[in-house]
């Protein structure tokens, strides 16, 4: 697991730490989301002038040395060098940001979240409610989504088999997940 989850006693969520898979449950038109991406987009920018630099200087040498310069190898030593001397950051969100959930009651006292479970590269949370939500990547089925494998933002579980059950607790693993739910 590289992201955290922190719940706090008045129901709030918050998380930090990876995102490239939706693990923090921001939108990608969240402030911090944007930041993560213009890191990114920074260092790919300077990883593009390394590239020429290095492909600029491949054919200096060439051409000093009289050799021909074989165009794909010398895209690809470029290309090498670039990537080792401008390394790309791994996407995440450095300060816990608080988490938005598409609640289903105006009552605070049903709203709250009082449970949290982090996979390794997706979440569950229960409402006092019962109501259960997921997000992150779910690429077999650990979302409760259906066919869903991404779910960007915290998004509301629902299932005919979980029609009139309520969810107590949540866990989660690597590539599964579980609930607990009694009948009220």
């Amino acid at each position: 697991v590289h992201h955290s989850l922190f719940l706090f006693s008045n129901g709030q969520v918050w998380a930090c730490g990876r995102c490239d898979g939706h693990e923090v449950g921001l939108p990608s038109s969240h402030p911090a989301m944007q930041e993560s991406a213009a890191r990114e987009a920074e260092a790919k920018a300077l990883r593009a002038v390394r590239h020429v630099e290095v492909r600029t200087q491949l054919e200096e040498e060439a051409t000093a040395d009289g050799a021909e310069l074989n165009g794909d190898e010398a895209a690809f030593k470029a290309a090498e060098a670039a990537a080792q001397g401008i390394p790309l950051p791994n996407p995440y969100i450095p300060l816990p940001t608080l988490l938005s959930f598409p609640l289903s009651t105006p009552d605070q006292s049903e709203s709250l979240i009082i449970q949290i479970a982090a996979g390794t590269r997706h979440n569950f949370a229960v409402s006092a409610r019962g109501e259960v939500f997921s997000w992150g990547v779910g690429n077999t089925s650990q979302l409760g989504l259906g066919d869903d494998e991404e779910a960007e933002v915290p998004t509301r579980v629902k299932s005919v088999a979980m029609e009139g059950y309520r969810v107590l607790q949540a866990s989660t693993g690597g590539q599964h997940s579980v609930v607990v739910a009694i009948k009220p």
